[in-house]
């Protein structure tokens, strides 16, 4: 798994959400985990066919939900 970014990132959660939302939006990728970790931190994974997974760590849990599918949604 590729780590996009770490519990010492500089992107703030909102940088990092906006990150993941580019890349389920705009390039194909499908969400595949929002877990929460011991040290209180969300590991939020993403996958695409032919590539190495991303893993982007977070305060807090990626405010979108994602179907069976791994698409992203709003929450009603």
């Amino acid at each position: 798994m590729k780590h996009e970014s770490g519990t010492r990132s500089e992107k703030t959660d909102d940088q990092i959400f906006e990150d993941i939302r580019t890349l389920t939006e705009k390039e194909g990728w499908k969400f595949r985990g929002n877990m929460f970790q011991r040290d209180q931190t969300y590991q939020l994974i993403l996958s695409k066919e032919g590539e190495e997974n991303r893993v982007f760590y977070t305060t807090k849990p990626y405010p979108k939900a994602a179907d069976i599918t791994g698409t992203v949604r709003e929450i009603p």
